[in-house]
């Protein structure tokens, strides 16, 4: 009784350790993935707004080259990059704006660039309609374009800059994960092995032992048997009058 006791106690001691290991592993596990998931998200976010960045700056770009081709030639074929060059941009910065919600000084940025791309554009598009009108062009328009173009790249550098440095904490987080998961499989599957070993052995010993105790109550029954025919024998025949028979001490021992 005592013995079947103990052994569903390691049974028992040795699927709950198994158990919770098994729920730890899997909730870390689960908790490693999300979080390299996040990471992975988080650097895609990063890259997203910095191809958002340079594409605004690149059809700016665009679009000044047209409005100077068309103002030094008059020829309206250079302004065919100018076309459409504006809401590109402005398609562009609704997405990089977007992007960054959560960051209050990269919003504060794009607050400013904002200021910056509505004032470019109208530059651009005064010299275009004055060149249009046969109007001479104001140099200080010029100038002032100029100066909001140089303003427009500082604050796309700034805002550049800021996103690689989160994109170097993003990857190395992201690295770390990486590396961090699959020694965590690794360590629970090593856990499990040892584990489920462990606990073989102890249920194994536990059984062991328990054919043994069988086959000493086996053996002990046995010998009581032998000891209880022997003095039936010894009671019959001192029944029958055989009084001269004897009975071993040691047969009853």
């Amino acid at each position: 009784m005592g013995f079947n006791r103990k052994y569903k106690q390691n049974l028992v001691i040795g699927s709950v350790i198994s158990l919770s290991i098994i729920f730890i592993t899997a909730s870390a596990s689960w908790i490693a993935i999300e979080a390299l998931l996040n990471s992975q998200e988080s650097v895609d976010h990063t890259h997203e707004v910095l191809f958002g960045l340079e594409k605004m700056i690149s059809r700016t770009k665009d679009a000044e080259t047209g409005q100077r081709g068309y103002l030094l030639t008059g020829n309206a074929t250079f302004l065919e990059p100018y076309e459409g060059a504006q809401d590109e941009v402005w398609e562009s910065y609704d997405r990089i704006n977007s992007l960054l919600a959560d960051n209050p000084v990269q919003q504060q940025s794009m607050k400013q660039l904002s200021h910056v791309i509505k004032t470019r554009f109208n530059l651009l598009e005064k010299s275009v309609e004055r060149k249009r009108s046969g109007i001479a062009i104001d140099r200080r328009d010029v100038q002032k374009g100029q100066g909001y173009m140089t303003e427009f790249r500082s604050i796309i550098n700034k805002m550049e800059s800021r996103e690689r440095e989160l994109m170097k904490t993003r990857t190395e987080r992201l690295s770390m994960f990486s590396a961090f998961t699959p020694w965590l499989v690794i360590f629970a599957s090593i856990a499990a092995i040892i584990i489920t070993v462990v606990f073989y052995y102890r249920l194994t010993a536990d059984y062991k032992q328990k054919l043994l105790m069988e086959a000493q109550l086996l053996e002990k029954e046995r010998q009581i048997s032998k000891k209880i025919n022997e003095v039936q024998k010894f009671a019959e025949e001192v029944a029958k009058g055989n009084y001269k028979m004897r009975i071993n001490r040691s047969d009853l021992d």
